[in-house]
């Protein structure tokens, strides 16, 4: 039987240009024999340089490799010919100028050269967003290795209307900012406005590890967080990991040591399921809306830990709501806390704040505090050794 084109395994309805025929599901086997139709009509190569180096047939429509500096370090992948050269996907070029590029949705950073070690990963990785979010509409990201990423500068991306972003750490591999990078490691605006806009864009991460423990503090800065996120509509962080570099215990303002774990702005919906959050010398999580006047964004946080943080928490600038149902606070200097500053630069805290079913555990401060204008639910809630230092030593009094 003949392959059949992509067009009819992946038509929009049962009946092609048909809509009252009802949408259509492709079949699985139909996909199956299609990719091993096309990977088998692909010329082969080893590595990137492999295909750099010979002269491609120009019948050949398709190039495939096994790896990208390696065959098996997880860069293989499939390359489509493209003419003129491709602006933001990665692209081979081979002798004599023909050109290569990835076309899929999904993208492995081994493909695109991204490796531990490797120099200026920063800007690999913004150009991998750019080109799922530009060229794509959305689309995957791959972390490939389990091994520690350096990043000497901030990841940054270009503005977009919409389109979804995963990031997939496939591996478990962990981001880490170089020593004394004084900005956030992941600074991921779709609109990079000062006043809370967010665009129809969503963001998905599956196993986040950052470590933003070398990172340059400066109090009340913002300087090294670990992710920010600025004007999403959405953003779903699971198993979620920043590690700082912060001694509650030695109480000091370090030089170094991070940030805040995750820093949002004007985000709409937040959620975190199950996040680790640690060591951080200022937040431990820091959400925000604006400071126009006017409340929105919402975030949530299931499960997980934020252990060891100048502050659990702090909501403020006019967040609609934080919510925390189950989670552990343990030994933080301060717990969970809505701003206000009162001065010229006014901030208003959170309007209101959740917390349901959480465990806290020691502390140099309020573990719960619910300043000015917020509304405060705490329902079964437990408190261990409450009024000690971080490390059970020496009473600091009720708190």
């Amino acid at each position: 039987m003949a392959v059949l084109p992509a067009a009819e395994i992946w038509r929009d309805y049962v009946i092609d240009g048909v809509p009252s025929s009802g949408p259509y599901k492709p079949h699985k086997a139909e996909i199956r024999e299609w990719g091993t139709h096309l990977e088998s009509a692909a010329s082969a190569y080893d590595t990137v340089a492999d295909v750099e180096a010979e002269t491609v047939p120009t019948t050949t429509n398709v190039v495939r490799t096994f790896g990208h500096t390696a065959a098996g370090d997880d860069g293989d992948d499939l390359y489509v010919r493209a003419d003129p050269a491709p602006a933001r996907a990665a692209y081979i070029t081979d002798a004599v100028g023909q050109h290569f590029a990835i076309t899929s949705r999904t993208i492995k950073t081994a493909s695109w050269g991204l490796f531990p070690g490797t120099a200026n990963a920063h800007l690999i990785l913004k150009q991998m967003i750019d080109y799922l979010m530009l060229d794509k509409g959305g689309g995957e990201i791959q972390i490939t290795h389990d091994e520690e990423y350096e990043f000497s500068s901030s990841v940054t991306m270009a503005a977009v209307a919409a389109g979804i972003l995963h990031i997939f750490n496939k591996a478990g591999g962990t981001l880490k900012a170089a020593t004394g990078l004084a900005a956030p490691l992941l600074d991921l605006r779709p609109n990079a406005s000062g006043t809370a806009s967010p665009e129809a864009a969503r963001l998905k991460a599956y196993g986040l590890k950052l470590d933003n423990s070398l990172g340059s503090y400066t109090v009340g800065a913002s300087s090294a967080t670990g992710l920010s996120l600025v004007n999403w509509d959405q953003f779903e962080l699971h198993d979620f990991v920043c590690v700082g570099g912060y001694d509650p215990i030695v109480g000091t303002v370090p030089t170094v040591g991070g940030d805040s774990g995750l820093s949002t702005v004007g985000c709409r919906n937040g959620l975190l399921i199950n996040p680790r959050i640690e060591r951080q010398p200022d937040s431990g999580i820091y959400p925000n809306w604006d400071n126009t006047g006017a409340s929105s964004g919402f975030i949530e946080v299931i499960g997980g830990v934020l252990y060891r943080n100048h502050a659990a928490m702090t909501a403020k600038r006019n967040l609609s709501s934080a919510k925390l149902v189950g989670v552990r606070v343990s030994e933080n200097d301060a717990g969970l806390q809505t701003a206000w500053v009162d001065n010229s630069g006014w901030i208003e805290p959170c309007k209101k704040l959740e917390v349901i079913g959480c465990t806290f555990r020691r502390g140099l401060a309020n573990l719960i505090s619910a300043k000015h204008t917020t509304k405060l639910i705490a329902i079964g809630n437990v408190f261990e050794d409450v009024g000690y230092k971080p490390d059970g030593t020496g009473n600091v009094g009720a708190n």
